[in-house]
């Protein structure tokens, strides 16, 4: 046993400061207030220090453990698990308390790692064992961030202001009109509208990937062959960058696909959201819709991932488990399967993928959500210059091309497949999202008043909400100001069949 009584000589040696040795606590991970921060100095092992004592017990045996961490090797973040023994005198601890700096009373403290014990005053603690801990900060979520603001439902020319999409979208329009002239000597004649209006910008250098690239590589052909098999091999060598360009997806990498998707999610009743999205294989809206989405921590994301062929859908296989998306087979010119219907939401990117037949293919894509579901699309419109291109290059040999509408065109097959137009959002470049919504059936409302101080109206209520109806219950109060129908409202909502509440 140790003599409590000989107790270790003041620090020798190179001598920390409180400041330096909280400092470097901090640097582990530590975060002591100033009632904890009771070291006063220290030997740079910590192995010798002088504690602060005021009377507190629990501060100073804390206090104590400080110059055990201290000496331990490395920088992680440690915390004590187990202790052997503590030994305490009270009486004959007072009798070492030394004064230190004006009023300031201190004790000797001693680490002995031999005998793996700390000794302060007539404090003994033997066997301390500590554990390594994850940094607090690593484990942290960065916090999410959103304001609300009144955004219109039909937005037009977005994304003008956008220097670097203008600049691409004007460099294009140069491409393809050296294009025209270059195979207006072999008799061919393409009809793109928009390029009368050319503007005078500077021309970048042309990245090595997306639109721009593939018009640039058409150029510098020879065009000795056949000129549509030509232009075949390009998009096709090209295609995956061209999935990819700023000035296609310019729409769906700001700000109007969150809009379309956030009224999506405050028309849901439920927290759980089922997404079904068409030609997922050129589409890629999985990743952005997801990650939109998985800001809401209350919600649970049912995510599926289809295409006419599997195979398109193996390259992203890896991403679409990543973000627990499933992938299934499914022709949106066919009817969908039982797995694939009554969804929150069908999102398609057809900017890529002409859809052929489009009011029986819209009809179908209705067919896979529920009453009061939502189907959004992302397309380029016809007769603007960015769809003509596109269309050509995806369809050369092709006067008239196939799925390739106008925004008139677009609203009529909505009305026709009995879809209510809800916003659209057009792109200065001729690309558009349409969001649309499946009616939901007529329901009769029920109204109930609650002014009635005697409550007779609450079993009533409770009948209402018990039967299998989705008819809504309104909760009328006309003749009291202060009834409180407002919180009541919103705590009922809550309850089973609460949906039905307004």
């Amino acid at each position: 046993l140790i003599d409590l009584k000989n107790q270790p000589n003041p620090c020798s040696g190179i001598t920390l400061s409180k400041g330096d040795i909280y400092k470097e606590l901090r640097l582990r991970g530590y975060d002591y207030g100033p009632t904890f921060q009771g070291v006063m100095e220290s030997s740079s092992n910590g192995n010798s220090g002088k504690i602060l004592w005021n009377g507190n017990w629990v501060t100073f045996l804390d206090t104590m453990l400080h110059l055990m961490i201290l000496g331990e090797m490395g920088r992680n973040l440690r915390l004590p698990t187990r202790i052997r023994s503590v030994c305490i005198d009270p009486k004959l601890h007072l009798e070492f308390v030394q004064k230190y700096i004006e009023e300031t009373e201190v004790l000797d403290v001693a680490v002995d790692r031999c005998l793996d014990t700390i000794t302060g005053g007539a404090v003994q603690i033997s066997g301390l064992h500590s554990s390594t801990a994850p940094r607090r900060q690593q484990e942290q979520i960065p916090p999410i961030l959103e304001k609300f603001c009144f955004v219109p439902y039909d937005e037009n020319d977005c994304l003008s202001s956008d220097a670097k999409l203008q600049s691409s979208f004007e460099h294009c329009k140069v491409l393809i009109q050296n294009l025209q002239k270059k195979i207006a000597k072999h008799g061919v004649k393409i009809a793109i509208p928009g390029l009368e209006t050319l503007m005078n910008s500077t021309q970048a250098e042309v990245e090595q990937k997306g639109l721009a690239y593939i018009l640039a590589e058409i150029c510098r052909l020879e065009l000795n062959g056949n000129l549509y098999s030509e232009l075949e091999q390009v998009v096709a060598r090209e295609k995956l960058h061209l999935q990819e360009d700023a000035l296609l997806n310019c729409l769906l990498d700001c700000a109007e696909l969150k809009t379309c998707v956030d009224v999506v999610l405050e028309n849901i009743t439920s927290h759980k959201m089922k997404i079904v999205e068409a030609l997922a294989g050129d589409g890629h809206l999985f990743s952005r819709v997801t990650s939109i989405l998985n800001t809401q921590p209350m919600l649970q994301l049912d995510y599926t991932a289809t295409d006419r062929v599997l195979e398109n859908l193996a390259l992203h296989e890896n991403d679409l488990q990543e973000i627990g998306a499933s992938m299934e087979q499914w022709d949106p010119a066919s009817p969908p399967s039982g797995g694939l219907t009554n969804a929150d939401l069908l999102v398609c990117n057809c900017s890529l993928n002409a859809l052929s037949k489009s009011a029986e293919t819209l009809s179908n894509m209705a067919a896979t959500v529920k009453d009061g579901g939502f189907i959004l699309l992302h397309t380029l419109l016809k007769g603007e210059t960015l769809g003509e291109i596109v269309a050509f290059l995806t369809s050369p040999g092709l006067q008239d091309k196939p799925g390739l509408l106008n925004q008139v065109e677009w609203e009529n097959l909505f009305k026709k497949a009995s879809l209510n137009l809800v916003a659209v959002k057009r792109s200065s470049f001729g690309s558009a999202i349409f969001l649309c919504r499946r009616p939901l059936p007529t329901k009769k409302p029920i109204f109930l008043p609650v002014d009635e101080t005697n409550y007779k109206w609450i079993e009533p209520l409770k009948e209402m909400l018990a039967e299998p109806s989705e008819h809504s219950v309104w909760l009328t109060a006309n003749n009291c100001g202060t009834s409180g129908v407002v919180g009541m409202v919103n705590c009922l909502r809550q309850e089973p069949g609460g949906h039905r509440i307004r």
